[in-house]
């Protein structure tokens, strides 16, 4: 799955109404701190780090108010995120929240998994695959 950059040039409101999956790593998450990827139902990959890019959460609120209503705890016990939406911890400061639209098709793929790093290692091939129904990631 290819990452695309995301900047303040691409943000519109047509990409994040597309959005059905996002990964929010806390500042002190392992593997990449402050990372946040997007998903969208054509299988694209939007990342920006709030730490180190010229991007902040603040400019994408207005375009997915649904991090408005996100609220992650440091282990994922408690989050809770809006009507819609599901939530998943992934392991060591990762969350993953996904749209109603894609959870029966990501739920299938995860059903085997043991382990949530299991989820995050993956994490590309499974939202590919849940948000296009397609069975090879690109």
């Amino acid at each position: 799955m290819e990452q695309i950059q995301l900047t303040k040039e691409l943000l519109s409101q047509e990409l994040f109404d597309d959005v059905v999956f996002m990964l929010y790593a806390y500042s002190g998450a392992m593997v990449e701190g402050g990372a946040v990827r997007f998903v969208t139902r054509s299988g694209k990959c939007y990342r920006f780090n709030y730490l180190r890019d010229d991007l902040d959460i603040d400019d994408i609120i207005p375009f997915f108010p649904v991090l408005t209503q996100c609220c992650f705890t440091v282990f994922g016990k408690g989050s809770t995120v809006p009507e819609g939406w599901h939530y998943m911890y992934v392991g060591t400061g990762n969350h993953l929240i996904f749209a109603e639209s894609v959870r029966e098709r990501f739920e299938a793929l995860i059903k085997d998994y043991h382990y949530v790093n299991e989820v995050y290692r993956d994490f590309y091939t499974l939202t590919y695959r849940a948000a296009t129904g397609d069975r090879h990631c690109n």
